[in-house]
């Protein structure tokens, strides 16, 4: 009972009143496993013999990554954080190729009436060959 109660001190303060750990009584059980019990509750079932033959830092990160496996069970996603998130990346693109588009186009006007100036000033018609 010792070990339940060391890892419940593991669990992060907000999953420790929905997330109960509890010994398995079944015989050739998973070493740790994880069940949704209610809403928004769930049993973290531990087979405490062969759990306690394992090294202390490998009991640790089995148990936090089931619980990391809770959690991102529990974390709902709105479909408004998506939105938001589109629109951010929008916003980005719009910031990021504006100005790129509004310096072509000035060089690309400065260009052509370069062209046009240089044409004029030499009254070459292009296409025409002269001697």
């Amino acid at each position: 009972m010792s070990e339940i109660k060391r890892l419940k001190t593991l669990l992060p303060p907000e999953l420790r009143s929905q997330v109960i750990i509890v010994r398995t009584t079944k015989v050739n059980s998973a070493l740790i496993s994880a069940r949704k019990t209610g809403n928004d509750r769930f049993a973290v079932q531990i087979d405490l013999m062969r759990w306690q033959q394992m090294n202390l830092n490998q009991r640790d990160l089995l148990f936090w990554h089931e619980i990391a496996q809770i959690k991102n069970r529990t974390v709902n996603q709105s479909p408004n954080d998506l939105i938001i998130l589109g629109l951010g990346l929008c916003a980005l693109l719009v910031e990021l190729v504006v100005p790129n588009l509004l310096l072509l186009a000035a060089i690309c006007s400065l260009c052509c009436s370069l062209d046009a100036q240089c044409h004029d000033a030499c009254k070459v018609v292009p296409g025409a060959v002269t001697n």
